[in-house]
């Protein structure tokens, strides 16, 4: 397909992805175009990572074609179609102008993860997140969210200096590394009508890559359920290794999930008989270093 043509994607597909992120937005909200672009990027996402790969005759294309033809099929938004290029441009300026925040909560045994399932997103699971407010720093922000999400107060556990951090399509996400969270935590959303449900998921059956079944074994989801959660898992992993002492040559990279499970219950037995003191690490952009003494701050 030339640069200059453009495709139309199936209606059948379009039905999929407006069932997956667009038909399930409050009415309420429905009014905030920038609002509901967001809920479009994540689609366009989805249809790159899920669609574009795996059938031959669609090609990716950019957020604004991909925006028109959305627009074009939702009935609720057929009526901005004309207006489609402000809306883009606004959304764009604000998209860049705000991060995300929030965290990566692990139980004491750093083997389970907690992850979250929106009420308008009913298929995807992600981290509990949300945008900076003005004049908020990054870890007030990750604190607020966490506790609107799922009701957890994470200020006296949370590091300033310790996270994981990725750039995707141009939004920086952040997300607090909180650890030893019992796992019989009572987790409860604050805010109504945002978060449908809370989970532990094991994270060795987590999917690190799009084309990464685990899940689909392990938990019947296809990975097309973690589409959110599969940039950050592979650092996470690295993490939970260095931050246990388990060091092998693939560094917590290995898209085997029997490996992670071996190398950790591996580490697990080596302390257990000859336990060691442990040095705490800091993720900066993903990236681990030794951490020094620190207090929780805000």
């Amino acid at each position: 397909m030339s640069p200059d043509q453009h495709q139309q994607i199936p209606a059948k597909v379009l039905d999929d992805l407006c069932s997956r992120f667009i038909i399930n937005i409050p009415s309420e909200q429905r009014e905030d175009l920038v609002r509901v672009l967001f809920a479009v990027e994540l689609a366009h996402w989805f249809f790159i990572d899920f669609y574009c790969e795996d059938y031959n005759d669609l090609h990716v294309c950019n957020i604004k074609e991909f925006a028109l033809q959305i627009f074009q099929h939702c009935p609720f938004l057929r009526d901005y179609v004309h207006n489609l290029d402000t809306i883009l441009s606004r959304w764009r300026g604000y998209k860049l102008s705000v991060p995300t925040y929030g965290a990566v909560l692990l139980d004491p045994t750093y083997e389970h993860v907690l992850l979250v399932r929106g009420f308008y997103n009913r298929e995807s699971w992600g981290f509990p997140k949300g945008k900076v407010q003005e004049n908020e720093s990054p870890l007030k922000c990750a604190i607020r969210e966490v506790m609107e999400e799922v009701g957890f107060d994470m200020k006296d556990r949370a590091f300033d200096d310790q996270y994981l951090e990725r750039d995707l399509n141009g939004q920086l996400i952040r997300l607090y590394i909180v650890k030893h969270v019992p796992l019989d935590t009572k987790f409860a959303a604050k805010t109504k009508n945002e978060i449908k449900e809370m989970r532990w998921f094991r994270i060795a059956d987590l999917p690190c890559h799009r084309r990464d079944n685990t899940s689909q074994v392990t938990l019947g989801l296809t990975p097309k359920a973690f589409f959110m959660v599969i940039p950050f898992i592979k650092d996470l992993r690295r993490w939970i290794n260095q931050e246990c002492g388990i060091y092998s040559s693939s560094n917590g990279d290995s898209d085997n999930a029997n490996e992670y499970i071996k190398r950790r219950e591996e580490a697990h037995l080596h302390h257990h008989h000859y336990p060691q003191q442990r040095r705490r690490t800091t993720t900066y952009h993903g990236v681990i270093t030794p951490a020094k003494t620190r207090q929780a701050t805000i």
